[in-house]
């Protein structure tokens, strides 16, 4: 999707040993070698599901998802995945009403209420902890809502399609959890996995960069200029 949000979202499959995580570009064919596929989130979903659609990959995903593949939407690729996704105000621009990829028996109107709020919610599915993160415009509502994926006590988020297979949500962050990414992994048909501390690999990449910056910046020299600013 050309206006992806949220890159980092994908950081904790990339790290999976194992895991080849490949972005699909624009005039990319769809790959028929994928285990799983993931819709991210969106800067401009209605531009992005209008593109998806240009580039051919409409049929590709759906006839994965028909074969039992594991399809996962994220915030603006959870929309795509529902029947239509509505705009009546025309916040993203001149289209008010676009049909999704219908993987998922659920509906979207966009609104200008953005929720944003820091989540440590729970997997329905995996009964497993969570963290992460709700940054969205938009209602969904449908009769796959009536299972969701994510439980966040106050209230229940997301959506899976009655074989299992096809599921979205708005959290953010929902690779994160290492107990959940394993859980996941292991139920679209990978041997392993999860078996890398996120978080450690993070705190590993900002240990060396700090290095780096050590080694080749006067730190002392830029705080003493921060100090007499």
């Amino acid at each position: 999707m050309g206006k992806i949000a949220n890159f980092d979202d994908l950081d904790p499959l990339k790290a999976e040993e194992g895991v080849a995580l490949q972005f699909i570009r624009k005039g990319d064919v769809f790959p028929n070698d994928a285990d799983m596929v993931v819709l991210p989130g969106s800067k401009s979903t209605i531009a992005d599901m209008q593109e998806l659609r240009s580039n051919g990959w409409e049929a590709p995903i759906k006839a994965f998802a028909a074969k039992g593949g594991c399809v996962i939407g994220i915030c603006g690729g959870y929309q795509i995945l529902g029947k239509t996704i509505k705009d009546p105000l025309g916040l993203e621009g001149d289209v008010r009403e676009i049909e999704g990829l219908s993987l998922l028996d659920i509906e979207t109107e966009l609104r200008p209420e953005k929720t944003v709020k820091n989540s440590k919610p729970t997997s329905i599915e995996h009964d497993l902890p969570l963290d992460g993160y709700e940054i969205h415009m938009g209602q969904t509502t449908g009769k796959d809502c009536a299972c969701p994926m994510i439980d966040f006590e106050t209230h229940k988020d997301g959506a899976i399609n009655a074989q299992g297979n096809v599921c979205g949500c708005y959290l953010h962050g929902l690779f994160g959890s290492d107990a959940y990414r394993k859980a996941l992994l292991e139920s679209a048909g990978f041997l392993s996995g999860g078996d890398v501390s996120y978080m450690q690999t993070v705190e590993q990449a900002l240990d060396e960069l700090a290095e780096e910056m050590e080694r080749w910046l006067d730190v002392d020299g830029l705080l003493q200029n921060a100090r007499d600013i």
